[in-house]
């Protein structure tokens, strides 16, 4: 038995402790241009069971996950496999259950950390006699090298954590409305995970605007802003030098975000009705990196 499993036995008919079960339906869609030019598109759907368990005695909150559906697309196709290698890996690493910080409603500790270690050690064996049948040496080589980095991230909870805060879907499910503290119209400084710059992290500004959809809804917008030196930030410079420069050629001139969200929250329930996130993070003329996401509750 799983330990969110013995979890829900032992509160079942405890007065004090409230239980929720949602589904959501998150789409996302990834373009990478270089020059102006397409030169990749994936796509990933997925249909979540979300639950959450509130102990109002003790102010403690856990959130356990279950992807229902999974489907992926990438264009161009050869890198297909690669993708569904990582489809694959997301089945284990969302099997993570996580404490709530109740102070931001943020991800605190995995409490099932070693549950998530020993379903990786499981499936790695299983995964290499999946992936057997490439032939290719280099190809081969890609995967084992796959293998080691996901092996450092998930056998590290905090860089675990890290990389789960680096997702648009977990982003927006922890979050201050789930212990009531939202920031309806003061700006809010966050450290914002580059998807463009993968380790690269900075200081971001999200200013909310605040609309009252009914008694229990509220809408949000929220628009992120940084400082300038962050647009030339050496790290960031050193990054595209390194990964970028070599194909695209030109030099770096200057690095530009958008980051906006739109959501609609069930404040008195305390679960997202809809969202959408949509960033872009450009070195101004050379390269861009599109993201959109939209998540929405299903029945």
């Amino acid at each position: 038995m799983t330990y969110w499993e013995e979890l829900k036995k032992k509160i079942k008919g405890k007065q004090y402790v409230e239980y929720q079960r949602i589904r959501y339906r998150n789409e996302q869609t990834v373009a990478m241009k270089i020059n102006g030019m397409l030169i990749s598109t994936n796509r990933l759907k997925t249909d979540y069971t979300v639950e959450k368990v509130y102990n109002t005695h003790h102010n403690i909150m856990q959130i356990a996950f279950k992807i229902d559906d999974n489907i992926a697309s990438v264009s161009p196709e050869q890198y297909q496999a690669g993708m569904n290698m990582v489809v694959d890996l997301e089945k284990i690493k969302c099997q993570a259950v996580i404490n709530v910080d109740m102070d931001t409603g943020h991800i605190g500790e995995i409490v099932n950390h070693e549950e998530i270690v020993l379903a990786w050690e499981d499936y790695k064996d299983y995964f290499r006699d999946k992936y057997k049948f490439l032939r290719s040496r280099e190809t081969r080589d890609s995967v084992n090298k796959f293998l080691e980095t996901q092996d450092k991230l998930i056998l590290d909870q905090e860089m675990m954590k890290a990389e789960m805060k680096s997702k648009m879907f977990y982003m927006l499910i922890f979050d201050y409305y789930l212990v009531g503290k939202q920031k309806q119209n003061a700006p809010d400084i966050i450290t914002f995970p580059s998807q463009l710059f993968k380790g690269i992290s900075f200081p971001m500004t999200i200013t909310p605007r605040t609309y009252k959809d009914s008694s229990d809804k509220i809408m949000y917008d929220r628009i992120g802003s940084i400082d300038e030196y962050i647009a030339t930030l050496p790290e960031i410079v050193k990054f595209y030098n390194k990964q970028y420069k070599p194909t695209i050629q030109y030099k770096f001139n200057q690095y530009r975000p958008i980051f906006n969200i739109s959501e609609t929250v069930n404040e008195e329930k305390r679960y997202i009705e809809k969202a959408e996130v949509r960033l872009i993070e450009e070195v101004v003329n050379n390269i861009d990196l599109t993201i959109l996401c939209k998540l929405r509750k299903i029945e």
